[in-house]
């Protein structure tokens, strides 16, 4: 049984499954740069525009097919070599996370050793930082990767280019503190570009309560 398109797609035997299209500041993919595209053996692809969003069974199904049957989970089951499944996609996965828990929650439920982790740019609808990060603790999800496009509220806001004002650098700041205080592993990630600086974006995500750090390479 093959998913749906848009919702798979893999870095390794690291699954991925796409959550929406829709985003509340520049998607992080774009933030690569204009050139950049996923590896063509990811599979990667926007959700149809034409279809509903998947569900948390669609996500369920595509998780337990892909541990069942594609050789990158098969091999190695659910043990300590298993990089786990990602909420991610072209948009902003926390624009859905009732979905999202719903959908841990059932997979957690069959498939109990699945590392989850939510890839985000930390923007959360509401700005209800402390209860977003304690649910998707309590869902089961471990570790969560944060864009952070800069280190001041004035280069965030350049490069993030949220929706509204609301959504904003002390936003992602505070869930990324609050995610560290629910227990999840957090991984601060930034683009290296003119105009961003890394060192700093480091300091300030460690000083947040992120395990690490990662920056990304630039596609003019």
């Amino acid at each position: 049984m093959s998913a749906r398109p848009g919702l798979v797609y893999w870095l390794g035997s690291k699954l991925y499954l796409g959550v929406t299209n829709r985003c509340n500041a520049v998607p992080i993919i774009v933030q690569r740069g204009p050139s950049f595209s996923m590896p063509e053996d990811s599979g990667f692809a926007k959700l149809p525009e034409d279809e509903e969003e998947p569900t948390a069974q669609d996500m369920f199904e595509a998780v337990d097919n892909a541990y069942a049957s594609d050789p990158r989970k098969k091999m190695i089951g659910m043990g300590e070599n298993d990089e786990g499944v990602t909420f991610a996609g072209y948009g902003e996965p926390l624009l859905r996370l009732d979905t999202i828990l719903e959908a841990a929650q059932i997979i957690r439920e069959t498939r109990h050793g699945v590392p989850l982790r939510i890839k985000t740019n930390g923007l959360m609808p509401g700005g209800d930082n402390a209860s977003a990060a304690q649910q998707l603790a309590a869902a089961g999800i471990k570790s969560a990767s944060v864009f952070l496009p800069g280190a001041d509220p004035n280069t965030f806001a350049k490069f993030a280019q949220a929706e509204s004002p609301e959504l904003n650098f002390g936003m992602v700041c505070d869930f990324i503190g609050q995610l560290s205080e629910a227990g999840l592993d957090v991984e601060c990630t930034t683009v290296k570009r003119d105009g961003i600086d890394v060192s700093a974006v480091r300091q300030l995500a460690m000083a947040l309560g992120a395990t690490e750090t990662r920056a990304v390479s630039f596609h003019p």
